[in-house]
This record gives C-alpha cells, structure tokens and sequence, in this order.
C-alpha cells in the first residue's frame, strides 16, 4: 500500500478538532461527551451510518488515516465519527472506549472495519 499525504491544514478531523488539546472541559461537559460518545459507537447501525458519512465528506483526512499501514484504522474511524457527529475530540472518545464492555468494542470494530473495507473497495489505488 502507497502511503498518501496531505498537510495536516487540509484534513478534515483536524479542522473539526478532532486532535484539538486546548478544547477544556468540565467535569458534567466531559461526562455528556462520553455519554454520546458511548451511544454512538454502541448502536451499530447508527454508528455504521455515521462512519459511511464521515468517510464520503472527509475524503482527505480518509486517504490520510487510512493509508497509513501502521495506523490503528479502526480506532480512527471511531473517533473520526464521533468528531464528526459530535465534535467531540480524539481524547474523550478514548475515555469513552475505556468504559465500553469488550464485546462492544468488539462489535464496533466490527463495524469500523466493514466501512474501512468499503472504502478501500472504492479505491483505485491497491491496498
């Protein structure tokens, strides 16, 4: 797989504030993150809807994160969703992952990696 690049100005999640660290919350606003967090990668369907959507208007911050062989690309695409449906930053998703039962985090793997293998089916470069 070919690594694509794009400047970090150019991606969407960062422009979202997916990675955003100045962002402060308090304890009741970091609370309702992960709630909605939680909820969303939790509801499989819901969270699959979101992903596809994601995926298809942040096209960039895709062939970024997706390109990278290294890279947990399931673990993006759940917190790119929930940046994406929420603006909810990449640190309270992982608060919110840390309270998911396993077999939920298995489950939205599951789903992460279906969307992942859709888009890559679309590609026109090899995987």
């Amino acid at each position: 797989m070919k690594r694509i690049y794009h400047n970090y100005k150019l991606w969407e999640d960062n422009r979202n504030g997916m990675y955003d660290t100045s962002l402060k919350y308090n304890e009741r606003e970091t609370e309702i993150l992960v709630k909605l967090s939680i909820n969303l990668l939790t509801d499989s369907d819901r969270f699959y809807s979101t992903a596809k959507d994601m995926i298809d208007d942040w096209k960039i911050s895709a062939e970024q994160n997706l390109t990278i062989a290294s890279r947990n690309h399931e673990s993006w695409v759940g917190q790119a969703s929930c940046s994406y449906a929420h603006k909810i930053p990449e640190r309270i998703t992982k608060l919110a992952w840390k309270m998911l039962k396993t077999s939920e985090q298995l489950e939205a793997n599951i789903v992460a990696q279906r969307v992942i293998d859709e888009w890559w089916d679309i590609q026109d470069y090899d995987r």
